[in-house]
């Protein structure tokens, strides 16, 4: 099975046209791939959908969750209070 960056960096390359090999880990979602906000939320439903949480988004609106690697932590992280893996 994919890993949960792996799994991120399809979806936001699936729903932002972005292409794949441009998003690593580090990259950052406004500044490095140039996400919109629509985009972003889009995009933020497609991960909650399909990892079966929800997105803190009060960590984005603090500036804490920017990069694509941060996101796909945070989603370990959610997976596992759930007793769940990715």
């Amino acid at each position: 099975m994919a890993s949960t960056f792996e799994q991120v960096a399809d979806i936001l390359a699936d729903h932002c046209s972005i292409p794949r090999a441009q998003i690593t880990p580090e990259s950052h979602i406004l500044d490095d791939l140039a996400i919109d906000s629509l985009d972003f939320l889009d995009s933020a439903y497609a991960l909650d959908k399909h990892f079966g949480v929800r997105l803190p988004m009060e960590r984005f609106a603090s500036d804490d969750l920017w990069e694509v690697g941060q996101v796909s932590a945070a989603i370990d992280e959610l997976l596992a209070a759930k007793g769940r893996a990715a």
